[in-house]
């Protein structure tokens, strides 16, 4: 729309923001563009136009663009390459490791106006169009490229980040959105004080209530026979970049206390594997 505000995320930073529902805005010179192309419509099995679009900014990476429809049909795309494309509302998905579909609200621009599309030019001209480039997806490992999905559901960087690379501190993702798993090396800080247990179903970890001699399980509305503990240790983490409070529950933290006990209180140095959901400043 007319009075949208463009903030432009580079696309080195589009990693993050696989699997959120917000979308963002790009900017990048096109480096290739692909041949019509048609999917078949589920709902009516009709034909809807498709084209991909590479774009590459001064981050040296580059990612591919899906449009849809009457986007895709443009005339002015064709030997468009070279040219800055200011892409609106775009949004975010894991297909390939990373990459970025269209929308009907997406306000495609060739050749915009503005400081950044003039850096991006400049860039082009200078360095970009000989430098080699890296794709996302392949920038972010993993099989396939990037952050494709494993078995758990959510997508995963199989790489050692910064603290700093994946906190989440705005655009929050909605709280059904699928978590993303980051791999960072950080150090303990501190260990908050606290309950450290409480009682759970040994089935499933449920908390429950000793209540006539039995433990009645409030969210499953019924009682079971047996309870243990479940334990949970919320710590500080650190790394050069940032700093996080996280919680670890019952396997994690048996791991931390009797494992590495003399390293816990010499300050270790541990390896975590975190969902993004949770990284929030």
């Amino acid at each position: 729309s007319g009075d949208h505000k463009v903030e432009v995320t580079p696309l080195d930073k589009l990693p993050r923001h696989v699997g959120r529902k917000m979308p963002v805005d790009v900017l990048g010179v096109v480096v290739s563009i692909g041949p019509m192309g048609t999917i078949k419509r589920k709902a009516d099995n009709t034909e809807l136009p498709r084209r991909d679009v590479t774009l590459a900014d001064s981050s040296g990476h580059s990612v591919v663009l899906t449009l849809w429809a009457d986007q895709a049909n443009r005339s002015d795309l064709d030997g468009c390459e070279g040219k800055v494309m200011q892409v609106t509302t775009v949004r975010v998905g894991d297909f390939n490791g990373c990459s970025l579909s269209a929308v009907t609200r997406s306000q495609v621009t060739l050749n915009p106006e503005g400081a950044e599309a003039d850096a991006l030019r400049q860039w082009w001209e200078t360095d970009g169009r000989s430098a080699v480039l890296t794709p996302l997806g392949q920038a972010n490992g993993g099989s396939g490229g990037g952050l494709g999905g494993s078995g758990s559901g959510g997508a995963r960087a199989n790489k050692l980040q910064f603290l700093s690379d994946v906190l989440v501190t705005e655009h929050l993702p909605s709280s059904n959105a699928k978590p993303t798993y980051h791999d960072v090396i950080v150090a303990v800080t501190q260990v908050n004080d606290g309950t450290m247990y409480y009682l759970a179903n040994p089935e499933n970890g449920k908390k429950v209530e000793p209540k006539d001699g039995r433990f009645w399980c409030e969210s499953e509305g019924r009682f079971v026979d047996a309870a243990h503990n479940r334990y949970v240790l919320s710590t500080r983490v650190a790394d050069a970049t940032n700093e996080i409070f996280v919680s670890m529950f019952n396997d994690q933290v048996w791991q931390q206390l009797l494992t590495t006990s003399l390293q816990l209180l010499l300050q270790p140095v541990l390896r975590l594997n975190l969902p993004g959901l949770m990284l929030i400043s």
